[in-house]
């Protein structure tokens, strides 16, 4: 069985990010931007790697988040990190600024070609992106089946059986898509690794939150929206057939992420610092 990581005692986006910056093999005093922060799953771990002499700049929409990683940028006492409010479609710094570019699950919201100046020659870009989440599939099954055809939320595959279709709250990608789109932004010498991750919840409630913050949330509002008693049987539906995933110690499910490697090759540019 592979190795069960505990999202009890720390979030399955936390493996992702530390898995993500330890690929990236972040070289001591490097100066780093990471795009789509989130919580700083990434930025914390790429400031260790960075060191004292290093730099990791985060960058993030969600004011939510920017609030909660500053402040643990200062709790934390970290001279090397810094995060601002940014939109990843107009990135707001000078070319030939950063060594590295780290994005976890989150480049699909910005282009490429507009990382590719950022970098020093030679810099690197390091991408996650989901190959596939077990849980997800038929969660969007169960969700599918209760929304109206029409439904805005409904942009998935028909589910078999019904008039509704599968809605997906993540992107999904395959080695050749993800070296097609490094390539034609001028990035070589791409890598793409695959990692299968088996994860452990402790209980059915503990998934049902989970699931929660990782996208349904607006689905699950407008199944709420559907009348008295809906979400709550969709609930019990998905409870029942969690117990096929069941063992003694939780529930189990997979999830499998993708990690990007590509290298900036261009005239030699000196290192500015970012803006």
């Amino acid at each position: 069985m592979a190795e069960i990581w505990k999202t009890a005692a720390r979030p399955y986006w936390a493996y992702f990010g530390q898995r993500l910056v330890d690929l990236a093999d972040i070289p001591a005093g490097a100066c780093v931007l990471d795009i789509g922060s989130g919580w700083g799953t990434s930025l914390f771990p790429a400031a260790q790697a960075a060191g004292p002499q290093g730099l990791v700049v985060g960058i993030e929409i969600w004011d939510e988040h920017v609030r909660g990683m500053a402040l643990e940028i200062a709790r934390r006492g970290l001279h090397n990190a810094r995060v601002t409010w940014m939109d990843a479609t107009a990135l707001g710094f000078r070319e030939n600024s950063f060594d590295l570019v780290l994005s976890g699950f989150a480049y699909v919201f910005f282009s490429l070609q507009d990382v590719f100046p950022l970098l020093i020659d030679g810099g690197r870009v390091a991408l996650s992106s989901w190959a596939w989440q077990e849980d997800s599939e038929w969660m969007g099954e169960l969700v599918g089946r209760l929304l109206p055809e029409d439904a805005a939320e409904c942009e998935g595959e028909p589910v078999e059986g019904s008039l509704g279709k599968r809605p997906r709250v993540y992107a999904l990608d395959t080695p050749q898509t993800l070296e097609g789109k490094l390539a034609a932004a001028g990035f070589s010498a791409c890598c793409v690794l695959r990692e299968d991750k088996e994860f452990l919840f402790r209980d059915e409630e503990e998934w049902w939150t989970v699931m929660g913050r990782s996208g349904w949330q607006r689905h699950l509002e407008t199944v709420e929206q559907l009348g008295a008693g809906v979400l709550e049987g969709l609930k019990e539906d998905a409870f029942e057939m969690l117990q096929g995933h069941k063992d003694a110690d939780g529930i189990h499910f997979t999830r499998s992420v993708l990690f990007a490697l590509a290298t900036k090759t261009e005239q030699d540019h000196p290192p500015q610092s970012p803006s």
